[in-house]
């Protein structure tokens, strides 16, 4: 096992960025420096790593294990914030420590490719390429490290990260500061005001359908067709819904889409125990946990949320969490809501807002909902 240890910081142009990319306001970059000041004494950023070459469960010529981690003094401030209640700050820990994991990333390529003279393909994150079950395996490897995970495969300290670092003889590019006029928007190093296309029309927005009329589901359905249909990749997430709904059985014959929902149907809302509650609340935050790493990993051009007002509204799911995911989405992946009676963030946030009005509906005559019509 090898061991490097990493410096990395946020410089103000890095923080003024961060208010943009995960919705803060203006007035917040003083608060988002003081933290981050208080932050840098508290980092011990380091990197365990394990050369291995191709074998029965990775199919990589040449790779390093590696699990990379900000120390625990983040998670530390954090908790003494949560305790105090102060949820901004507390976010804004969580925002700052993203930023300095990607760039923690960046400075440990650097070194790798100075040191060994070949050239990193990828990070592919264990749950990525390979399953997340391979990390006990690896981490038995390493002996006494930093570094602790559950039953889960959560990892201890919280700011840590496990993947796997392939290399290659063949020179992949160079970390030029050429960004403005490269077209290689997958590079390791690249700026991230250059991540996304010279194109006017690849900016990523946000969609809600909302309203108490017919469509909702419907008109994302289309969208996310029309997506899959020009090569990109999509997630159609469901929320709230267990049953059969004949539009999923379509979506997932289509190479492009992923469908995740939860295989559990649960009462209404008004109908339901505190036991359920909690237990739909359980899924809905561990789906947000799978969209997060699929939007990080940049595995999805679109994701659509169905009928995500109703668990926000509902407190179904953590609302910092879900708030989270929406910032990190930003920019990144074209996310698509839906739902009746959308709490406030919705309408704010979106920039595509239309509304599905009830005019009329055989549901009033007494007519049940139909098969392959309503669901």
């Amino acid at each position: 096992m090898e061991e490097k240890k990493l410096s990395v910081s946020l410089e103000a142009e890095e923080l003024r960025e961060m208010i943009g990319a995960y919705h803060f306001r203006g007035e917040d970059f003083f608060s988002l420096q003081s933290i981050s000041h208080m932050l840098s004494p508290l980092l011990q950023i380091k990197a365990y790593y394990i050369w291995k070459e191709k074998g029965e469960t990775v199919s990589y010529e040449k790779y390093a294990v590696v699990f990379l981690t900000l120390g625990d003094g983040a998670d530390a401030l954090q908790e003494l914030y949560l305790s105090r209640n102060c949820l901004s700050e507390a976010y804004m820990i969580e925002c700052i420590a993203m930023e300095l994991l990607t760039k923690a990333y960046g400075e440990f390529v650097r070194e790798i490719q100075e040191e060994t003279g070949k050239w990193v393909m990828k990070l592919d994150f264990l749950g990525d390429t390979y399953p997340l079950e391979l990390l006990g395996e690896f981490y038995k490897e390493f002996g006494q490290i930093d570094i602790t995970y559950n039953e889960s495969f959560v990892l201890s300290p919280k700011k840590s990260v496990a993947f796997l670092l392939p290399v290659t003889e063949k020179k992949l590019g160079n970390p030029c500061n050429t960004c403005d006029s490269c077209s290689s928007l997958e590079c390791l190093f690249r700026k991230r005001d250059c991540r996304k296309s010279r194109k006017a029309g690849d900016k990523k927005l946000m969609h809600l359908y909302y309203g108490d009329g017919k469509g909702k589901t419907t008109a994302a359905i289309g969208l996310a067709i029309r997506a899959a249909g020009t090569g990109k990749k999509v997630l159609f997430t469901q929320f709230m819904k267990g049953s059969r709904s004949g539009e999923l059985e379509e979506l997932q014959r289509i190479g492009n889409i992923t469908v995740l929902r939860s295989q559990k149907q649960f009462p209404f809302y008004k109908d339901m125990t505190s036991g359920q509650k909690m237990e739909q609340a359980e899924i809905h935050n561990r789906m947000l946990d799978t969209i997060l790493d699929g939007i990080r990993q940049g595995q999805y051009d679109l994701i659509v949320l169905d009928e995500i007002t109703y668990p926000y509204q509902w407190e179904l799911l953590d609302r910092q969490k879900f708030q989270k995911m929406a910032a990190v989405a930003k920019d990144t992946v074209e996310l698509v809501c839906t739902g009746r009676d959308p709490a406030s963030f919705f309408l704010e946030h979106a920039d595509y807002i239309s509304e599905m009005k009830c005019v009329r509906h055989p549901f009033e005559k007494g007519i049940r909902a139909r098969e392959g019509i309503e669901f």
